[in-house]
């Protein structure tokens, strides 16, 4: 610790930075000095490696992100994942810290940007359903949707049939792909449970209850578009939903119902 402290005050970059990784690895969670200690030991040890993690984790995100620019994909993606054992090794060393909520949620970021898309998913679903965090909530819970598009996308849906565009193709992946859309549609839906004020939750319904329908997923389809508000979302959004009700319901033979959307 104090050779940490004559880096930081000497201006010493790098070398602060790998000395603070080294008491992460010597004295963190997954060390064996860990495992050994009692929880006098380890409560001494929490602050200062909270501290740090947190630290190291922003600093391999924010070079992740630079990287980005340089075209140097391998690099990028290192530095990623280890900002997200960052972030996770946070959480694992204080879980009741009062910005754990927001460590998952950076996780669940810097995973995003590394292409690790089912990784993202349950870090956002987790801060969104698990947490219900006043500030990160609602955003990852938004997160969580959009991220089940570029995992489709990523699995080969294609990214008109992801967006809710084009009919579902067959493809090996097909059996991925449908356990995929099962759970992006019991994500939609919590989504709309928990976070109803949500600005974009229209906008994710309507998008949803298309891509359900050609998925040919009808009871699905009419569901979400129901849950379209009239008096909320774009005009467009409300049209998408009423179609796809009247297109559902006509294949159901409700035409009753397909003829009122």
């Amino acid at each position: 610790l104090l050779a940490i402290d004559a880096y930081t005050q000497g201006g010493f970059e790098q070398e602060t930075v790998a000395a603070k990784q080294r008491f992460v690895d010597d004295f963190g969670v997954t060390s064996d000095h860990w495992a050994q200690a009692d929880e006098d030991t380890r409560a001494r040890l929490r602050p200062r490696l909270s501290e740090y993690l947190d630290q190291l984790a922003r600093y391999d995100h924010a070079r992740g992100l630079a990287t980005a620019s340089t075209g140097a994909a391998g690099a990028q993606q290192a530095s990623l994942l280890r900002a997200a054992q960052g972030y996770e090794q946070y959480v694992a060393t204080a879980p009741d810290d009062a910005r754990a909520a927001e460590m998952i949620f950076l996780r669940g970021e810097a995973l995003y940007e590394a292409a690790d898309f089912r990784g993202a998913v349950s870090a956002y679903e987790t801060v969104a359903y698990q947490y219900r965090d006043q500030t990160y909530g609602a955003k990852a819970a938004y997160a969580a949707v959009l991220t089940y598009d570029r995992l489709l996308t990523a699995l080969g849906a294609g990214e008109e049939e992801a967006e809710g565009g084009g009919a579902a193709a067959e493809t090996a992946e097909r059996p991925a792909l449908d356990a995929i859309y099962e759970a992006k549609l019991a994500s939609v839906l919590l989504f709309a449970e928990t976070y109803p004020q949500h600005p974009q939750l229209e906008a994710v319904l309507a998008q949803s209850a298309s891509q359900q329908l050609q998925r040919q997923n009808r009871e699905a389809a009419i569901q979400l578009a129901s849950r379209v508000d009239a008096g909320a979302g774009e005009k467009e959004q409300r049209i998408s939903a009423l179609l796809v009700q009247g297109q559902a319901n006509f294949e159901l033979e409700n035409y009753a119902e397909a003829e009122s959307a």
